[in-house]
C-alpha cells in the first residue's frame, strides 16, 4: 500500500488545493455450461481521480494510468477545470490530515487453486442437476472472486489506503413440468473459497424452481402478507440504499425526499430500524470516498427518522449539518451511499412468522424494481411470486401477481420480523422477512 499511496502524494504538487482517489480492482469469473467449463475470464482495472477546489470552484478529471507522469497530468487538468467550475458552498474538502492503511480483506482468494475452483463450479452444475428429473437446464453457473484497493490523498495532509478482497457463486436452474416452466437462483458469499459451499447453493437454486411448479392464480384483494429475507432487502433496499435514497442529505436538498423536515419524527413501525455498519460483512469500509472515518449510525431508530446521511459536499450545503461519512466516489464525480445497511434482526426462523400470520402471502421474489418504483414518493407497483399460507403453512406457488403500495406505508405497518437476516451482505442492503399487516395485491 505505501507505493500506492506515495504515488498519490506526489500529484499532490500540481493539484493546488484538492485531492487523488486511486482504484483498482481485479475480478476473476469461470463459469460451466453443460458439464464443461464455457469460459474463464480475469479483468484488472484502475483508475485516478483528481479533485481541485478554488475559490468554490470544483474541478475534476480522471486517468486509468497509473505512473507519476499521468498523475501529474490529471491533477493539472483538475485545476484547470476548475476555472470553469460554478461557484458553491458545497464545493470543499474534508479538513482533516488523518493517515492509516486498513487490511479489510477476511481471507485469503488462495486458499484453493484455480483448478479446485473450476471443480466446484463444475460440482454446483452436477448438483443442480441431480436434485430433481424436472430439472432441464442450469443457465448460469459460476464462480467469481474480487479482490481491489483504493486509496486516497489530500492537501490537507489527508493520506488513506485499504484492501478488499471476497468470492461468491451464484447458480440459477430452469425446472419444467409440462408445459409450465419456473427458474430458481441463489448466490452463496464467503471471504475465501474454501468457505464457500456451492454445491448447497446448487441445491437451494434447484429447490425454489421446483416448489414454484404448478402456480395458480388468486384472487385481488388487500392480504396479511409476509416478505421472505431476499425479497424484503431487494424492496426495502431499493429505497434506503438507493443513488435517490430518501435518507441523503443531496436528495433532500434537491427537493426529492419525503423525509425532507421529517428528522426526529416517526416514519415507520417500532420495529423498523435501520443500521448502516460499515464494519459488516465481507467489505469493510473504514474510510469513504472523501477520506472520512467511518463509523455505525443509525438511520432510523424503533421507527424514527434518526440521521440524515452526508457527504462533505451536501453537510457544508446545510447550516450546522456534518457529514457522517458517506462519500461515494467515482471516476468524475462525487456522491453519497451507504455502506452496510440493513434492517434490524427479529427472532425466530421464517416458519415462526408464517405460523403466526396464519393465513395470508409469502413472497419470495419481487420483480422490475427499476421500473416499477418512485423513490421520490415511495410508490411501488411490482410483479412478485411466492406461496400461499393457510393455517400457518406455505401452501402452493401463485403467479401473475403484483404487489403494490408504498415504501412509507410498508414501513408503519411491519408487524412482525424474523432473526434470519442474512450476514453475507450479498446485496445493498440486508433484512430479516418481515410480516405486514396488509399489502395490496393484484392477481386475477
Amino acid at each position: 500500500m505505501d507505493e500506492m499511496q506515495t504515488r498519490l502524494a506526489g500529484g499532490l504538487e500540481t493539484v493546488g488545493t484538492g485531492d487523488l482517489f486511486y482504484a483498482r480492482g481485479r475480478t476473476l469469473q469461470i463459469k460451466a455450461f453443460k458439464g464443461e467449463i464455457a469460459s474463464f475470464t480475469e479483468s484488472d482495472n484502475q483508475w485516478v481521480s483528481a479533485r481541485a477546489i478554488a475559490d468554490a470552484r470544483l474541478g475534476t478529471a480522471y486517468t486509468e494510468e497509473f505512473d507519476e507522469r499521468s498523475i501529474a497530468e490529471v491533477a493539472v487538468r483538475a485545476r484547470e477545470n476548475a476555472r470553469f467550475g460554478g461557484q458553491d458552498p458545497g464545493n470543499t474538502l474534508h479538513s482533516s490530515g488523518e493517515l492509516g492503511e486498513f487490511d479489510g480483506r477476511r481471507g485469503s482468494l488462495d486458499t484453493v487453486t484455480v483448478d479446485g475452483k473450476k471443480e466446484m463450479t463444475l460440482a454446483a452444475e452436477r448438483s443442480a442437476k441431480a436434485c430433481d428429473p424436472r430439472i432441464v437446464n442450469v443457465p448460469y453457473c459460476y464462480y467469481a472472486e474480487s479482490d481491489g484497493s483504493h486509496a486516497i490523498v489530500s492537501s490537507h495532509g489527508l493520506n488513506k489506503a485499504q484492501l478488499t478482497s471476497s468470492c461468491m457463486c451464484f447458480v440459477m436452474v430452469m425446472a419444467r413440468d409440462g408445459d409450465e416452466t419456473q427458474t430458481g437462483a441463489e448466490f452463496a458469499v464467503a471471504s475465501d473459497p474454501s468457505g464457500l459451499d456451492a454445491e448447497e447453493a446448487a441445491r437451494t437454486a434447484a429447490r425454489r424452481a421446483i416448489e414454484k411448479l404448478g402456480a395458480r392464480e388468486i384472487d385481488s384483494g388487500e392480504y396479511r402478507v409476509v416478505l421472505e429475507n431476499l425479497a424484503a432487502s431487494e424492496l426495502l433496499g431499493a429505497f434506503v440504499a438507493s443513488s435517490g435514497s430518501p435518507f441523503y442529505g443531496e436528495t433532500i436538498q434537491k427537493g426529492k425526499s419525503m423525509l425532507a423536515g421529517k428528522l426526529g419524527t416517526k416514519i415507520g413501525s417500532d420495529l423498523f430500524t435501520v443500521i448502516d455498519d460499515p464494519a459488516r460483512g465481507l467489505h469493510p469500509a473504514f474510510f469513504d470516498g472523501d477520506g472520512v472515518a467511518t463509523r455505525r449510525l443509525a438511520l432510523v431508530e424503533r421507527g424514527t427518522f434518526a440521521t440524515v446521511v452526508h457527504n462533505v459536499y451536501s453537510s457544508a450545503r446545510e447550516e450546522g449539518a456534518r457529514t457522517t461519512g458517506h462519500a461515494s466516489r467515482g471516476r468524475e464525480r462525487v456522491g453519497t451511499g451507504l455502506h452496510g445497511p440493513y434492517l434490524e434482526n427479529g427472532d425466530g426462523g421464517l416458519d415462526r412468522l408464517l405460523a403466526e400470520m396464519g393465513s395470508g402471502i409469502l413472497i419470495t421474489e419481487v420483480e422490475g424494481l427499476h421500473a416499477g418504483l418512485n423513490t421520490v414518493t415511495g410508490d411501488f407497483s411490482l410483479a412478485a411470486k411466492g406461496f400461499m399460507v393457510e393455517g400457518g403453512s406455505k401452501g402452493y406457488a401463485v403467479r401473475n401477481v403484483v404487489v403494490a403500495g408504498n415504501f412509507f406505508d410498508l414501513a408503519s405497518r411491519i408487524v412482525a420480523k424474523a432473526g434470519d437476516v442474512r450476514e453475507d451482505t450479498r446485496g445493498g442492503f440486508d433484512a430479516p422477512s418481515v410480516m405486514i399487516e396488509r399489502v395490496s395485491v393484484s392477481g386475477r
